[in-house]
């Protein structure tokens, strides 16, 4: 299953790959999603916050599907600061393993923790950003049974 949600004004894209759906639903439209929002903050006065989530058991993407990632981040549009939390070493391993491989015209956070990533994003907007949090939120509320950690707490 695959979750978003753009908040324009401020410049913040939260995704959510969660357990239950497949690469063609998933990915799909996670990749046009990237593209759109990068495109509609580009030039702006901020730079995206990109924060996405992949839920534990959900597969990693294909050889078509990296590829496919790898073409819309490669975009000059795609200038974000760009978060993934994920539990799955493996997938933190290739996500740290793709930023090495080709110049990025974006910077990138991997780890396991959503707060840590928040405060990434935030450390590097250098500024609070409130809108992520509810969002956060939001999308993780949406299957309860999404993990067996609890959602992330409120920080002032």
């Amino acid at each position: 299953m695959y979750y978003s949600e753009f908040n324009q004004a401020r410049a913040v894209l939260v995704c959510r790959i969660a357990r239950g759906g497949d690469e063609e639903n998933d990915f799909g439209p996670h990749i046009e999603r990237l593209s759109s929002a990068a495109e509609a903050v580009f030039g702006g006065d901020k730079r995206l916050a990109l924060l996405i989530v992949i839920d534990p058991g959900h597969p990693l993407p294909n050889s078509v599907w990296r590829r496919k990632v790898a073409e819309a981040t490669s975009n000059a549009h795609f200038r974000p600061y760009f978060a993934v939390v994920t539990d799955n070493p493996l997938a933190r391993g290739m996500l740290t393993a793709l930023s090495w491989l080709r110049p990025q015209r974006f910077e990138a956070q991997v780890g396991p923790a959503e707060d840590k990533a928040v405060a990434w994003l935030e450390a590097k907007r250098g500024e609070r950003l409130p809108e992520l949090k509810l969002i956060l939120e939001r999308i993780m509320r949406k299957d309860p049974d999404r993990r067996s950690a609890p959602p992330m707490a409120a920080s002032g």
